[in-house]
């Protein structure tokens, strides 16, 4: 794979999941100012309750998962360009983005957990 499809795609990868995660999290803002959510923030699980009350629209999950996704950018980036060095068999900078991207799933297990 050439380089600059390498580029193209890693950069539609960080658009496109900024934007994602951008309207998410806006949503969730505006769904909050119109209608307050009796929880607090940070006090919503990861569990089948988010799931429901995602799936119910409200505010405070719609939140979390904006910035859930907001963290996941940079994994699906690594992710994209590691499998770019293993497509052109750079086992050196392929190791490195597999490093990365352990860290970064290390990282957002801790952050989810805390959640």
């Amino acid at each position: 794979m050439p380089r600059e499809i390498a580029y193209k795609i890693v950069g539609s990868v960080l658009k496109w999941g900024s934007w994602i995660s951008v309207i998410v999290l806006i949503l969730g803002i505006l769904l909050f100012l119109i209608n307050p959510s009796p929880s607090e923030f940070g006090t919503i699980s990861w569990g089948k309750d988010f799931w429901k009350k995602l799936s119910h629209f409200d505010s405070l999950s719609l939140i979390n998962l904006g910035i859930l996704l907001m963290m996941l950018v940079p994994f699906f980036r690594v992710l994209a360009i590691g499998v770019s060095f293993v497509i052109e068999k750079d086992k050196k900078y392929s190791l490195i983005s597999l490093g990365v991207l352990l860290f970064l799933i290390l990282g957002i297990f801790l952050a989810v957990s805390q959640v």
